[in-house]
């Protein structure tokens, strides 16, 4: 089942690549194989605890709970977010929701939540909350990363304004028109003096 999920992985090709006609069509097709790896995978999963529960110890146990295991699986994570993509085009956002907090959860606590990588999975479950209708929960991430990119990479930053733009539709969505209208003419006054300002330098 591992085998077969990462095969399943290595043909998904993570955003801005594999974003054409031919690769939405694609990603549409593998869904019934994710799930059914996702299934295997899973139930695997339960069999092993089961038997390293019943043939352990109650100090074993124990020591387990205490010490868990630090080593990252960089390669189930990666395969985690190429599947949450899929989920998302198929509009399973439930499924997409539950491996992209895993994926997001390893980031910050590898590479940490100002990284760009932990910053794009950050919005994206976002976005899945959005879908989801969760607004709050959308609302709350948005901020975090609109907070960080300011102090990390300033106000005119083009991540700073794709997370303000982001905020400022779920703010819209939420019914906050105020606060959506400033944060989108924050965005558009920035845009605008760094094209501008770009245009009459050169």
């Amino acid at each position: 089942a591992d085998a077969a999920g990462m095969v399943l992985s290595s043909s998904i090709l993570l955003p801005p690549l594999g974003m054409s006609e031919s690769d939405e069509g694609y990603h549409l097709s593998l869904l019934p194989h994710i799930k059914h790896v996702q299934e295997h995978r899973e139930a695997n999963a339960q069999r092993l605890a089961s038997k390293a529960r019943s043939s352990q110890g109650p100090l074993s146990i124990w020591i387990g709970r205490l010490f868990p295991s630090l080593t990252p699986d960089a390669d189930r994570i990666r395969m985690y977010a190429k599947f949450s993509l899929v989920y998302a085009k198929c509009g399973d956002w439930d499924s997409a929701e539950q491996r992209l907090r895993e994926v997001r959860d390893f980031l910050y606590r590898y590479l940490g939540p100002e990284h760009k990588r932990s910053r794009q999975v950050t919005l994206f479950l976002s976005a899945i909350y959005w879908n989801q209708g969760h607004s709050i929960k959308a609302a709350e991430l948005q901020t975090q990363v609109v907070k960080t990119c300011e102090e990390h990479l300033g106000v005119a930053h083009p991540d700073t304004l794709k997370a303000m733009a982001e905020l400022g539709r779920t703010r819209w969505q939420q019914g906050q028109y105020t606060a959506a209208r400033r944060l989108q003419e924050k965005v558009l006054a920035e845009m605008t003096f760094v094209h501008v300002g770009a245009f009459v330098t050169s």
